[in-house]
């Protein structure tokens, strides 16, 4: 399922024979933070198969960040094209011929525009789905062309529209027109069926596209600047609350390995916490414990030094809320309450000590005082008394 969501299919190396990820539907977020690929790791049967998720997870992550880093490259769209280009006997399709037309009239208004067979002629010998994924994501208009029912339920056509349709949900600025000719509008795709289609047969098709995609246009500039803000601060919170699941599920993971003290593998998912949210107070506590090797986060006020000056502990004071920092400020204060009364006690006896010592020095100095006394009086031989003091000392 995960796999399938992120169009993952593995081909075999020529060179190598190794089995290589290759991805054919990119998506923006990670496949390191996404609900099934942490709960895989999760109920993964033994910690081989765990090492082994985690691997292609990573890999499956770096071929999403190169190609991301394509897609931040490429001009942004206004129309996609999408048809079929090629019959099942390989021959070019009465749609591809249509579509090139529709191409020609949208750039002679000055759109840029995806049409497949001319946007991609230049990409040959590269993966093509970095460029599809931009212009999915950057397009304000998809037409969809066919001039046969089964075209439009094609595999490439099919995993078009049905992409953009989905943004469409979450964007309503982008706009999905199907466009058909030589067959009935109700045999369109019952997803396509509720949306308002064009008949290319009719006479001024082309002259009321063009004027439905500029006044689309027009409407998108004026609202787009308004709406940005909004969805942006919109959008922010769903990534949020996407993100707080996968946060909580790899802290509690954490914390697993923390108690048995496979530090190693604790710190790995602490850092695929914090490159989900870097402000993420609990993962530097979850750091700190490891460097420090406690097995839970309650035995830092147990701690025999001061944590203060540790970079992870000052970490999470400054990204901690209210609640979290008087919780971690109250482990530093316990342990400087511990070191306190040790040297409470070690004062008390060092005291203790020193009027021992006091005592003793007045004794012998009463003792040297008598003993000089009784010498000037003549009265006892000193060196017997001394004996008999020092007899009972």
């Amino acid at each position: 399922m995960l796999l399938s969501k992120f169009g993952i299919e593995y081909v075999k190396d020529p060179k190598t024979q190794e089995m290589i990820p290759t991805c054919h539907r990119v998506q923006s977020g990670s496949i390191l933070s996404d609900p099934d690929y942490i709960a895989a790791i999760e109920n993964a049967p033994d910690y081989s198969t765990q090492r082994l998720y985690e691997e292609e997870g990573k890999r499956i992550a770096e071929i999403q960040k190169r190609i991301l880093a394509i897609v931040a490259n490429e001009k942004p769209y206004d129309v996609f094209i999408c048809y079929k280009e090629s019959t099942d006997g390989g021959s070019r399709t009465k749609d591809s011929v249509l579509a090139q037309d529709i191409y020609y009239s949208l750039t002679k208004e000055g759109y840029n525009v995806f049409f497949s067979r001319i946007t991609l002629e230049k990409k040959l010998g590269q993966e093509y789905e970095p460029y599809i994924f931009a212009a999915l994501n950057s397009a304000k208009v998809m037409l969809v062309i066919g001039t046969d029912p089964d075209y439009f339920k094609s595999i490439w056509v099919r995993n078009e529209w049905s992409r953009f349709l989905a943004l469409s949900k979450r964007d309503r600025l982008k706009l999905l027109i199907p466009c058909y000719s030589g067959m009935d509008p109700y045999d369109l795709p019952d997803e396509l069926s509720m949306l308002q289609a064009q008949d290319m047969g009719k006479i001024g098709f082309i002259q009321d596209l063009l004027h439905g995609i500029n006044k689309v246009m027009q409407t998108t500039k004026l609202s787009e600047d308004k709406y940005h803000n909004v969805t942006q601060n919109d959008s922010k919170v769903k990534e949020k609350q996407t993100n707080s699941s996968a946060i909580e599920s790899l802290f509690n993971q954490a914390m697993l390995y923390l108690e048995k003290k496979e530090w190693q593998i604790a710190t790995s998912f602490l850092n695929q916490l914090i490159n989900i949210d870097p402000e993420y107070a609990p993962a530097y506590i979850g750091k700190l414990c490891v460097g420090l090797g406690l097995q839970n986060e309650l035995e830092l006020a147990k701690y025999s030094k001061s944590i203060a000056g540790y970079d992870n502990y000052q970490k999470a004071l400054q990204f901690a809320n209210e609640q979290q920092r008087v919780v971690y400020e109250g482990y530093e204060l316990a342990i400087q309450a511990r070191i306190g009364e040790k040297e409470t006690i070690e004062k008390e006896k060092a005291e203790q000590l020193r009027s021992a010592t006091m005592a003793n020095l007045h004794i012998r100095e009463q003792q040297e005082h008598q003993k000089r006394k009784l010498e000037n009086l003549g009265i006892f031989d000193f060196s017997v008394l001394h004996q008999i003091w020092y007899k009972y000392e």
